[in-house]
């Protein structure tokens, strides 16, 4: 039964991968009705990711995120015009 249930051995359920901080914001843009988002969903991902790989890599997962718009483009805009993302780590490989 345990093999039907999705458990491991012995009911021991079996450990997910943490979700970062980064991955984490990026799926909560992600989630927001595309009616309602506005590109500044994506700043507390900007703020929480450690790089612009990091935040790619996140976006990948969630495409839906960005609405098709290109990772490194999108990020390079909103550090520019945001003063508050400049000093996060991923806006710093822009500078």
């Amino acid at each position: 039964m345990a093999a039907c249930s999705g458990s491991g051995p012995a009911g021991v359920q079996p450990t997910q991968q943490p979700v970062s901080a980064c991955e984490a914001a990026i799926k909560a843009a992600a989630a927001i009705d595309e009616m309602a988002d506005t590109v500044t969903d994506l700043d507390p991902a900007i703020l929480a990711c450690d790089s612009l790989a990091d935040f790619s890599s996140a976006a990948a997962r969630y495409p839906t995120a960005l609405d098709g718009a290109d990772a490194t483009n999108f990020v390079r805009t909103r550090c520019a015009a945001i003063d508050s993302l400049a000093s996060s780590p991923v806006c710093a490989e822009f500078a």
